[in-house]
């Protein structure tokens, strides 16, 4: 009998994926553990009880203890007397059959990790233990990820002054109707990366953010919050930022403007930024003066009511070298390129379904075109001076085996036929390798 073994200090992966549905061997009188590591990982078909383990306060380690036992819909056994226990990383991960309530842990003062603790616990709709009295721990990494059953709150973790990873921390948590915890306290923290990710339910807002001066990525972060109509946290003081790829992709509700970004003149991408944002009306932040960034590659791609271009002017964007569809699709938005810096490190360019026009004199095209540019004006509304001055200008600048499509045969924004001058420089431009297409 196991609980003879009382001098055992370690039960790592004694019974690691035994998914019987049988019942496991008393351990209560093993109080000399210290290590539970992965003891009853993968164990998915017990259903009602494992065994008692609160008499082990020597334990030092949760980690994984439970992960997967998705079976379990009564209860985890009580581990609030392990109070030297410094590790819940993936101690509940995936288990999903609990519905009302996870063990108390907050008497775990020592506690200085809880990353994947609870993670797709999706079945759980009452509350998660609370975490408070953990000043210690230095990490949320995706904490409650995918526990999308929690409709109303989550546990404070404005005490944890020593978290520095929020990564994920409470991804697709898709129910809560309510508010988020308050993180303006958490000083130290250096990642929002997809925190808030795929959070629809939340329609008033999101928890202010501009204290955490630390931060240097915001990928994802409020991405697919589709529900939120009132506004996103100001980032104005984040200056450390250096990423913003996807951050409020697919907010497709916020019908009233976005954060301004450019203090976050650190930023080297903006792809996919706002991305499917397609209920904005108002414009989008200027991002002209962004001087380091590298590519907004479908940065606005789908934003198809806003009517002003988020780019003035390119010409303090001297390391931006890909625009691939950043404008494709935004049908009501209007400006022109004729009098951007063009440069020969540009490699693609696209603003296909959008009112972007070029200019019928001679523009930013007749020279610093790099051999191989991608260049895509289709179904742009372009009459018949814009096309032929395109062409025209990428003859002049003696650039060779590019692809420029300035086509299009929809309905509403079909382009014009080319004249006898654009289709000229057309045959040009197949002379030296181009790709062109056109109506």
């Amino acid at each position: 009998m196991v609980n003879a073994l009382t001098n055992v200090v370690n039960l790592s992966d004694t019974w690691r994926g035994c998914t019987g549905t049988g019942e496991f061997p008393v351990v209560n009188t093993l109080i000399n553990v210290t290590n539970m590591f992965e003891v009853w990982y993968g164990c998915n078909g017990i259903k009602n009880n494992f065994p008692a383990v609160n008499t082990m306060t020597k334990n030092l380690t949760l980690n994984t203890v439970w992960r997967d036992c998705s079976g379990n819909t009564n209860a985890f056994p009580a581990v609030d007397a392990m109070v030297s226990c410094t590790n819940l990383y993936q101690t509940w991960y995936g288990c999903s059959g609990i519905k009302n309530n996870f063990p108390a842990v907050n008497t775990m003062t020592n506690m200085y990790r809880i990353d994947n603790a609870w993670y797709n616990c999706s079945g759980n709709t009452n509350v998660f233990p609370d975490i408070n009295a953990m000043t210690n721990n230095y990490t949320l990494n995706a904490t409650w990820r995918g526990c999308s059953g929690i409709k109303n709150v989550f546990p404070a973790v404005g005490t944890m002054t020593n978290v520095n990873n929020m990564d994920s921390t409470w991804y697709s948590c898709s129910g809560n109707t309510n508010v988020f915890p308050v993180v303006s306290n958490l000083l130290k923290n250096l990642t929002l990366a997809n925190c808030w990710y795929g959070c629809t339910g939340i329609k008033n807002g999101f928890p202010i953010v501009s204290n955490q001066t630390l931060v240097t990525t915001l990928a994802s972060t409020w991405s697919g919050c589709t529900g939120n109509t009132n506004g996103f946290p100001d980032i104005t003081t984040m200056t450390n930022v250096t990423t913003l790829d996807s951050t409020w992709y697919n907010c497709n509700l916020q019908s009233n403007g976005f954060p301004i970004v450019s203090n976050c003149q650190k930023v080297t991408t903006l792809a996919n930024c706002w991305r499917l944002c397609i209920v904005n009306t108002n414009s989008f932040p200027d991002v002209s003066k962004m001087t380091n960034l590298t590519t907004v590659v479908q940065a606005w791609s789908n934003c198809s009511r806003t009517t002003t271009m988020p780019i003035t002017n390119n010409n303090l964007l001297l390391v931006c070298t890909n625009y691939q569809g950043a404008f494709d699709g935004c049908s009501n938005m209007v400006g022109s390129i004729a009098h951007w810096t063009w440069r020969n490190n540009i490699v693609n360019f696209s603003s296909s379904y959008s009112q972007i026009a070029y200019s019928n004199v001679s523009a930013c095209l007749t020279a610093n075109v790099k051999n191989g540019l991608i260049l895509n004006m289709s179904n742009s509304k372009l009459p018949t001076a814009h096309l032929d001055q395109i062409l025209i200008d990428l003859n002049t600048s003696g650039a060779i085996n590019g692809n420029v499509n300035i086509s299009g045969v929809d309905t509403i924004m079909s382009n014009q036929l080319l004249s006898v001058a654009g289709t000229n420089a057309k045959t040009a431009l197949q002379g030296k390798g181009w790709t062109v297409t056109s109506n």
